[in-house]
């Protein structure tokens, strides 16, 4: 499988781009293992002014009880940098668990893959933040 998301979020006063490709291989029909990269870049005006950059390499392993569904954990090591109010930050390297379940959509030669997880470590410094979060992406099976 090659696949991963991007995705782009905006609110009032912020917004967010994220690239996330991923490779990984169907072990048996039921089990996907695989790892993968990720950048977002973040940036928001109004109270804190503040831009930040994301990069990190992940694996995962993917469940399909029964398809479409499917459960999935993510371990990641991530590093964030950037600014805040002018003051340079950055947070070193930080260890993240996005766990979660989605579903597979057939499309095309592969599947949009839709899901929602949550970071199960929550360290305070995570992008993923203390709330449920969903993504989109699509795969290409082979």
């Amino acid at each position: 499988m090659f696949g991963g998301s991007i995705g782009i979020s905006a609110g009032d006063s912020e917004w967010a781009l994220r690239i996330a490709p991923q490779f990984g291989y169907r072990v048996v029909r039921s089990v996907m293992l695989g790892a993968g990269v990720s950048y977002i870049y973040a940036e928001g005006r109004g109270r804190y002014d503040h831009s930040a950059s994301s990069t990190g390499i992940n694996a995962f392993g993917r469940i399909y009880p029964i398809e479409p569904l499917m459960f999935f954990a993510q371990p990641e090591i991530t590093r964030r940098w950037g600014h805040s109010q002018g003051v340079e930050r950055d947070t070193g390297a930080i260890f993240c668990l996005p766990v979660g379940a989605g579903a597979l959509v057939p499309a095309g030669p592969g599947s949009i893959v839709m899901s929602l997880y949550y970071d199960a470590v929550q360290n305070r410094r995570s992008p993923y933040g203390n709330r449920l979060n969903f993504s989109a992406g699509y795969q290409f099976m082979w």
